[in-house]
């Protein structure tokens, strides 16, 4: 049976909801590292590739490495929420999509270790699905937050 608006959630169900949200957002970040993150031209940058960018972004923390920080707030915000502490999972999921959305803002990106720059033409799947992720952990903390405030 659906809950209305009014009815609180039991405890059992924020913990399977807590569950399900960190499944679902460790689901679309692996996902997205078998993805391409960023078209560059030169096309065949492997940096662009999102499981080389998760290893080697942090290395151009001056530009859109900047948002490679997403990263370590994500597995953060993660452990926070199995943790049940949903108020700390919200601000560092929403400073974790603040960080990955920041990428948007940058033209071009180191494409290897001697700093030569390719201009970012697109986004790949494995830049959206590594936004999912982190929008995920957000919108579930922000949603049992909320059942959990509106509960007292």
């Amino acid at each position: 049976m659906m809950k209305t608006t009014t009815e609180n959630l039991t405890q059992r169900e924020i913990k399977s909801l807590r569950i399900i949200v960190f499944i679902l957002s460790c689901l679309l970040f692996i996902i997205s590292l078998t993805q391409t993150a960023y078209i560059t031209e030169p096309a065949d940058s492997i940096a662009s590739h999102a499981f080389v960018a998760l290893l080697t972004g942090w290395l151009n923390f001056m530009g859109p490495g900047i948002s490679w920080f997403a990263n370590p707030l994500l597995i953060i915000s993660w452990i926070l929420l199995l943790n049940n502490k949903i108020k700390f999972s919200l601000i560092s999921s929403s400073i974790a999509v603040l960080f990955s959305l920041s990428f948007l803002l940058f033209d071009k990106i180191a494409l290897d270790e001697a700093v030569n720059y390719g201009e970012i033409l697109g986004y790949g799947a494995g830049y959206w699905l590594w936004l999912a992720s982190c929008f995920t952990v957000f919108i579930g903390s922000v949603l049992i937050n909320h059942n959990i405030n509106s509960a007292h």
